[in-house]
């Protein structure tokens, strides 16, 4: 095994030399070609005063010289006698609506008309890498300059044949030739309602993308999700620009639409034990799993129905279960000494079941939904691991009160979720068919500040507790404001759990730079001294970052590292009693729903360390990635006197090296085949070490993942 696992260590080596052989040596061959304009851009500053143009360039170019000859006019010059006239990719027309070039003897002249709704003063200098051209645009009152023309403008020409062309025209004629200059901005409004049918869940590859392409003023935090997928598009050149999700539908007004959904096929294999996260009705058992899932969407005025269900299969094969005992009461197949509904095995047979997977119902009102849902939710910016809801556990049905879409003010945008549902306990947790129901409550917050751009902050308080006989009352209602219990509450009918986190994630475009952290607690009522003196004890929390690297327009390199630790390590809780997160002692199915946690897909007490480096390009996306897990240490901790009496004397008396870990080495590739097909290859080799705190018990369990989807982005719509 051993050997096994230094051959491994080779070849993520060996892919890690050659993904960055891919993209260094042909920076170094291109920096020595001609310079080529490969597209203009535009940014919003960080600062929120203006904009900045960019001009990509490949090489260096000799000069320029940019003129502001009118108040919504530039004219630009790139001299150089290797640069030649060309297509290159141009920006949306909401600041820059027209672009012309012109051949000059010494470069390339252009005309740049910029939108009149704002006076800008220009400032123009070459970028860091002294190649490409920033043209800084800064918001003022009044314009008062103007330089003389640097070439013969085209502009003049170009008015007298749009004179021409209007001259005898009827009104109805030129409205037409009006909408299709601004059709763009048209297809934005008229369909802001069906793209909201397009709602991106983290597991779906073009979420984490979309999510690193957002501007700082773009709409969405991401902070509360699915988040739907029009909240996303803002960047207008990038490695999967020409792929049909990003592609442009009808700008007709329309009463209502109908939108069929990505068939999927995802087919898994366990080699040793069970394995697999994030992937909701699914549970990964040793051996063969599939899930298939497809659905429909439909919008009739204010009504939004989603059909999206998925259909699960597990082998379940057969593995060596921990011989370490259960708590009092509870099945064989339930986690050794856990108050958490998580069995090691779903019993003994192959598993078939039907899911309404992210199926719901919603009724919209002026940007405000109430709705009947089954689909999962995710809170805060993690991309893994989050505190309280992740894609985990299957989702739970539910009724909810909230935000359609970010409600925007004066002072930024608003994101809102206040829901109430029902968790369901697995077949496999114990014999007692009278607690198999929890009734759950959440509050969710996200605000995003117009005075700090790129900025996104959020909280959640989250609560549960046994359904109560005569259903929910106000107090079960309003559960998620109530304030914490302390621990001496040992009633199933009174007792309640609540955890809370606050969260936030910054992004900085300039830089391809993003921050986020969560912070969160899963704490009885304590006593404000008590809090101040040891606030560690109880905690959870989530670091994490983001950086891109634009190689050219069609390559990019991303960088992801996120820390998540819901563990109780401390030398606090090693003297006093300490919960323990997802696990509850009076509510013993914990923060679970059909066998899966809810929150992040570690487990109960554990911490995780993860690395991702992605390389995308127009093709699609290669990857390599590092985890380390330290599984359940809080049940390590706890139990310390259990384990030294079940265990031989005196080796494993002093409990050294008996922590179970996780290393964990993922390979990813993602390739956009023709007619719309999509391959996604998963391959993760995970070593396991002091199974079930034994000293040596060590294991590799090799996960092969396949997904292929049939990419259906077809829209059915009836104007008004």
């Amino acid at each position: 095994m051993v050997k096994i696992a230094k051959e491994y260590h080779k070849i993520l080596i060996l892919l890690i030399i050659t993904i960055s052989s891919s993209f260094i040596f042909p920076q170094i061959v291109k920096s020595q070609q001609q310079p080529v304009l490969e597209r203009i851009s535009v940014t919003e500053r960080s600062d929120w005063l203006g904009f900045v143009v960019r001009l990509h360039l490949t090489a260096p170019i000799d000069s320029f010289n940019v003129a502001q000859t009118e108040s919504h006019l530039l004219q630009v010059i790139l001299y150089s006698k290797s640069l030649n006239m060309g297509e290159f990719l141009e920006p949306d027309k909401s600041l820059v609506t027209d672009i012309s070039q012109v051949e000059l003897q010494d470069g390339i002249g252009f005309e740049l008309k910029i939108n009149d709704e704002h006076s800008f003063e220009v400032d123009s200098y070459f970028d860091m890498n002294l190649r490409d051209l920033l043209i800084s645009l800064t918001y003022t009152n009044e314009f008062h300059a103007q330089d003389p023309p640097i070439f013969t403008s085209v502009t003049d020409d170009l008015n007298e044949k749009e004179e021409v062309k209007l001259s005898g025209q009827s009104d109805e004629v030129i409205e037409s030739i009006v909408e299709d200059i601004y059709s763009d901005s048209a297809m934005r409004s008229s369909f802001q309602r069906i793209t909201d049918l397009d709602r991106l869940l983290p597991d779906d590859p073009f979420e984490i993308y979309t999510r690193s392409m957002t501007s700082a003023g773009s709409r969405g935090s991401y902070l509360l999700r699915p988040s739907t997928a029009n909240a996303n598009l803002s960047h207008d050149f990038h490695p999967w620009m020409n792929h049909s999700f990003f592609g442009d539908q009808q700008s007709e007004n329309i009463d209502a639409a109908v939108v069929l959904y990505s068939p999927k096929v995802f087919r898994s294999h366990n080699t040793e034990l069970p394995m697999g996260n994030n992937d909701g009705a699914l549970w990964q058992g040793r051996g063969l799993n599939y899930q298939f899932s497809a659905g429909f969407g439909a919008i009739y005025g204010p009504l939004t129905i989603v059909f999206r269900p998925s259909l699960v299969m597990s082998e379940n094969r057969e593995f060596e279960l921990s011989p370490r005992p259960q708590l009092r009461g509870l099945s064989i197949y339930a986690m050794p000494l856990t108050n958490s509904d998580i069995p090691q095995r779903f019993g003994e047979d192959s598993i078939n079941r039907f899911d309404l997977g992210d199926s719901f119902v919603e009724l919209e009102y002026k940007g405000f939904a109430a709705g009947f849902s089954n689909q999962r939710i995710w809170t805060g910016p993690a991309v893994y691991n989050p505190l309280i809801f992740s894609y985990n556990a299957p989702g739970f049905l539910h009724t909810y009160l909230g935000t359609q879409s970010p409600f925007e003010f004066r002072y930024g945008q608003l994101e809102t979720k206040w829901f109430w549902g029902g968790l369901r306990e697995s077949d496999y947790f114990d014999e007692d068919p009278t607690n198999d129901l929890r009734f759950v409550t959440g509050l969710i917050f996200a605000y995003s500040p117009s005075v700090i751009p790129g900025l996104h902050i959020g909280f959640n308080r989250t609560a549960f507790a046994y359904y109560p006989e005569g259903g929910p009352g106000l107090s079960n209602i309003l559960m998620a404001l109530r304030m914490s219990q302390p621990d001496s509450i040992d009633n199933t009918e009174e007792a309640f759990h609540s955890m809370m986190s606050f969260f936030g994630r910054w992004v900085f475009p300039d830089i391809g730079f993003e921050f986020y952290a969560e912070w969160g607690r899963n704490d009885n009522r304590r006593r404000v001294r008590d809090f101040i003196a040891e606030p560690e004890l109880n905690r959870g929390y989530v670091l994490g970052f983001i950086k891109n690297f634009d190689l050219t327009t069609s390559r990019k390199l991303q960088l992801l590292t996120e820390i998540t630790n819901v563990e109780n390590s401390s030398v606090t809780s090693q003297q006093r009693k300490f919960n323990t997160w997802y696990e509850h002692n009076v509510i013993r199915q914990g923060f679970t729903n059909r066998g899966q946690v809810l929150g992040a897909n570690i487990g109960p007490g554990s911490s995780t360390q993860i690395m991702r480096l992605s390389y995308y390009e127009k093709r699609g996306m290669l990857g390599v990635s590092a985890q380390r897990v330290a599984m359940q240490n809080d049940r390590f901790h706890r139990f310390r006197e259990t384990y030294r009496n079940l265990d031989p004397w005196p080796q494993y008396w002093f409990m050294i090296d008996r922590h179970m870990i996780q290393m964990n080495y993922g390979f990813h590739a993602l390739a956009f085949l023709p007619y719309g097909f999509e391959l996604q290859l998963d391959y993760h080799i995970a070593k396991f070490d002091n199974i079930d705190n034994f000293w040596q018990r060590d294991l590799i369990n090799n996960h092969f993942m396949l997904t292929m989807r049939y990419n259906l982005r077809s829209y059915f719509s009836i104007p008004n």
